[in-house]
């Protein structure tokens, strides 16, 4: 049986060997989404896929017009390692794996004039970008 000093210091080799790693395939995933993501409609789209929304309100904050659309693009993005696609009740969604932000993407929701089913535009006004990650990593809107 391992020591607990023995275990830490496994701990903190795995570490090591996973920042080492994340650095090196930075510049190779950047290049994945620059070119699989080339307009802000999909960039959005691709950082609320937090795996915790549907298509269609996906959809509405990204100004996708279909979620036949989307989940086009969800089946894209999951054949090219952006991220997976996950179970959910009724279906699947896609969960992407990297945060736009921390490769320097600024993200700006559109802003529709059109009413949706309560007379209101389908993103508010003050609604406009994505923040920073909260404490759980996960971009909110503000």
């Amino acid at each position: 049986m391992k020591s607990s000093d023995e275990t830490e210091s496994e701990i903190s080799v795995l570490k090591e060997i996973l920042r080492w790693t994340k650095f090196s395939g930075m510049k190779g995933v950047k290049e994945v989404i620059d070119s699989a993501l080339k307009e802000n409609q999909s960039r959005v789209a691709f950082q609320l896929s937090d795996g915790s929304r549907g298509s269609v309100d996906i959809c509405k904050l990204s100004g996708i017009k279909s979620p036949t659309t989307l989940t086009k693009y969800w089946g894209s993005w999951a054949r090219l390692g952006l991220g997976e696609m996950v179970p959910v009740r009724g279906g699947e969604r896609f969960k992407r794996s990297f945060d736009l932000e921390e490769f320097g993407y600024e993200l700006k929701l559109p802003t529709s004039t059109e009413p949706n089913e309560k007379g209101s535009g389908t993103v508010p006004e003050n609604q406009t970008s994505l923040s920073s990650s909260n404490s759980a990593g996960v971009s909110q809107l503000v």
